[in-house]
């Protein structure tokens, strides 16, 4: 993800701010242009290795124990309405929730457009990505202090049947259903 993210960063949020340094080579031919198709790919692997390198330890949130066994349809269900209710789309858009965005109209959204985060943090390309989000969901200032994202202090619901259900498992479960298919 970190290096595809590096080389066009609208690939994965076309809404992003974040600018797109590389493959501008419209301006290049000949040799100027083979030197930028064989060198770039390298500086954003250079980029990427000094990014992973020099991040900073970080000690996850650990999930509570004791909740209701749930089916993968569940926890998305179950985390779809939570992501509704506790309020994230007032911050985020989704495109599980296109009317929103529209009422929005051209007033920008606090946080990233959440559409596709699954692609993100794919277990198999990313194998801690969900651990993260998971925490990140449960405490966003234990990762990034100064963060403008909220905690909402979000903790593990007891249903009619006497079970319990944790709301930032399915929440995180629901993102992480959100792929695009590339």
């Amino acid at each position: 993800f970190l290096t595809d993210w590096i080389r066009d960063p609208q690939n994965f949020r076309p809404s992003t701010y974040m600018p797109r340094f590389f493959g501008h080579w419209d301006h290049l031919k000949g040799a100027g242009l083979k030197t930028a198709e064989e060198f770039e790919p390298l500086e954003i692997l250079g980029m990427a290795t000094w990014l992973e390198k020099n991040s900073q330890p970080f000690e996850p949130e650990v999930p509570p124990t004791g909740m209701k066994e749930s089916s993968q349809a569940e926890k998305v269900a179950r985390g779809k309405a939570t992501f509704e209710t506790r309020g994230c789309i007032a911050c985020h858009n989704h495109g599980d929730f296109p009317a929103v965005a529209a009422a929005r109209g051209k007033d920008i959204p606090q946080g990233p457009d959440l559409t596709g985060l699954g692609t993100k943090f794919d277990r198999t390309r990313n194998p801690k990505g969900p651990e993260w989000l998971y925490s990140w969901i449960k405490n966003p200032t234990k990762y990034h202090p100064r963060t403008r994202m909220p905690n909402l202090f979000i903790d593990p619901i007891t249903q009619p049947d006497g079970s319990k259900v944790d709301p930032v498992d399915d929440i995180r479960e629901y993102l992480l259903s959100s792929v695009i298919p590339w």
